[in-house]
């Protein structure tokens, strides 16, 4: 049984293995927009090159200014219509 279990889980690994060898190569710019303009669907945490700020407008498209923060509701952010929780 447990040599089952083991050759299952080397399965498992190889198939993960497999799907990350296909994926496409990323883009210069990681940027939400041109990520979607080179079809990466591969889940990936966008977050500004500058700031580091997954809510500033320019993790969502480079071209937008940085603003060096990280709150909701920024204009251009793909956070933009998200409301702090309070």
């Amino acid at each position: 049984m447990r040599l089952r279990w083991a050759l299952w889980e080397g399965e498992e690994e190889a198939k993960a293995e497999a799907a990350m060898t296909d994926l496409p190569p990323l883009p210069p710019c990681h940027c939400r927009k041109c990520l979607a303009a080179a079809d990466y669907r591969f889940p990936i945490f966008v977050v500004c090159a500058t700031c580091g700020a997954k809510r500033c407008p320019k993790a969502t498209d480079h071209e937008l200014a940085c603003t060096g923060s990280n709150e909701p509701g920024q204009p251009g952010s793909a956070y933009e219509h998200c409301k702090p929780r309070g």
